[in-house]
């Protein structure tokens, strides 16, 4: 891998993210990256399927039914019911 894509984002991209969310920016993360943005700007937001037992909750790979909030403009253009794909991803 080229050095400039080995060890993340550091502070200095932390701060641009921040910065870039603080002036009306949307930041997206899937899966695991999830867990950068929560504990990075102290979001409000628990893995609600976090340690729990593979014969309580397991998702090893799914094509899941979803409801969109078609009135949010990540959503725009979306129909309200689509599908996405979960594999082993948290759940908020």
């Amino acid at each position: 891998m080229p050095d400039e894509y080995i060890g993340g984002l550091g502070t200095e991209g932390v701060k641009s993210l921040k910065a870039f969310i603080e002036q009306g920016g949307t930041l997206v993360c899937l899966n695991r990256a999830s867990d950068f943005a929560i504990e990075q700007f102290k979001l409000p937001l628990k893995d609600v399927v976090a340690g729990l037992p593979r014969t309580e909750f397991y998702v090893p790979g799914s094509i899941l039914r979803i409801e969109l909030d078609t009135s949010h403009p990540i959503a725009a253009g979306m129909p309200r019911e689509s599908i996405a794909w979960a594999e082993d991803s948290p759940a908020f």
